[in-house]
């Protein structure tokens, strides 16, 4: 698992994963911030 160097113009989406053996763990989800959904922000005045 890689993490993005820098996170800027990024917006990390993190998920609810759970492996074949049924464990649990977090995922994180990179996407542009262009085509992800508006969501609160500080800048979205």
């Amino acid at each position: 698992m890689r993490e993005h160097p820098m996170a800027t113009g990024l917006v990390c989406s993190w998920r609810m994963v759970t492996d074949r053996s049924g464990r649990a763990h977090m995922e994180a989800c990179w996407t542009p911030a262009e085509s992800a959904p508006a969501v609160a922000s500080p800048t979205a005045a």
